[in-house]
């Protein structure tokens, strides 16, 4: 083997060596370009779909707000009436969806008012709160209409828990428990 022919292919497999490592390079470079597009128009489509889900929230939280700021609470301290008054508008706001209340139950106390949203009790406060848990009972979307139709309940309620349990005749039964607010008797308005 002659020197120049030796040295010919050596440079030949040297060539293909540096086009194979060459290739080899552009092969993974436009593998990982594909893979880090991939992830960045997955993370952009995730983005997106909470940036949409945020914004849902916040058009809810304003008409929660807009909703909140119409409201008024009564002039005058009701007491311990308030769970009354309260009773007497869900049973007709029941009859009108066709559902029934059953097993209207009150706390015998006004005790001062807790929310469930700070979880601390305001000093000086004249408000109170009474414990009332109820079932009401019919077919799921007229459950659902009434329970709804508390939004607009005249006596002022905060929420505590709601369980759905199906009936063997068919419907639901809500059980339902939450606080009647009312100002205390001697408050000033």
């Amino acid at each position: 083997m002659s020197l120049s022919r030796y040295a010919s292919e050596r440079a030949e497999r040297a060539t293909r060596y540096f086009a194979i490592a060459l290739v080899a390079i552009i092969v993974f470079g436009v593998c990982w370009l594909g893979i880090r597009t991939f992830l960045m128009r997955t993370a952009a489509s995730e983005i997106s779909r909470n940036a949409q889900a945020q914004q849902a929230m916040l058009v809810q939280a304003r008409s929660d707000l807009l909703r909140s700021e119409s409201m008024r609470a009564p002039s005058e301290p009701l007491g311990m009436r308030a769970p009354g008054l309260f009773q007497r508008y869900l049973e007709e706001r029941a009859a009108a969806q066709e559902t029934r209340v059953s097993e209207f139950r009150v706390s015998p106390e006004l005790l001062p008012y807790l929310s469930a949203f700070s979880g601390e009790m305001e000093q000086g406060s004249d408000w109170g709160q009474i414990g009332v848990s109820f079932g009401v009972q019919g077919r799921f979307e007229k459950v659902y209409e009434t329970l709804r139709s508390l939004l607009d309940s005249p006596v002022p309620i905060e929420l505590d828990s709601v369980e759905l349990h199906s009936q063997p005749q068919g419907g639901v039964n809500a059980v339902v428990t939450l606080r009647v607010l009312s100002r205390q008797p001697g408050a000033s308005s």
